[in-house]
């Protein structure tokens, strides 16, 4: 176990490590987004609106309907996203970065499940950018 503890401190001061290394989902997101015009652009700030979120693991059946018309035309085709792809092409060589990588593999896929997960943006055309609901359409939906 020493050795181990030693091979892996030597790597880890070589590496960069943080969420979005982990669990890239953020950064496929935004990649993504860009392919299909989903990003808003306001005052030189972006921003992605992802209206529908079918979070990954099991698989999620769920379906989403739409009785307006202009909300549904506002929207860009559903993005997939395969987290275990993701981590089956991690780049890496040597023993102790493939041992890692696979331990990685295992613990994500063990914890969030092999399903990908799904969302749907708004179109980069600010479709309500800066409203909100009011309270009592709210609580009436």
């Amino acid at each position: 176990m020493q050795e181990f503890m030693v091979i892996y401190h030597h790597d880890h001061k070589n590496q960069d490590i943080n969420i979005d290394k982990l669990f890239p989902i953020k950064n496929k997101i935004i990649e993504n987004a860009d392919k299909q015009d989903s990003i808003y652009t306001n005052k030189e700030k972006r921003y992605i609106n992802c209206a529908i979120a079918y979070y990954g693991g099991g698989y999620n059946y769920n379906k989403v309907t739409f009785n307006d018309s202009e909300a549904f035309s506002n929207l860009n085709k559903e993005i997939k996203i395969d987290l275990l792809n993701e981590y089956v092409h991690l780049p890496g060589t040597g023993e102790t970065t493939t041992m890692v990588k696979y331990l990685m593999q295992k613990a994500v896929t063990t914890t969030i499940g092999y399903a990908p997960f799904r969302f749907v943006c708004v179109k980069n055309n600010g479709y309500l950018f800066g409203e909100t609901p009011n309270i009592s359409e709210l609580i009436n939906n």
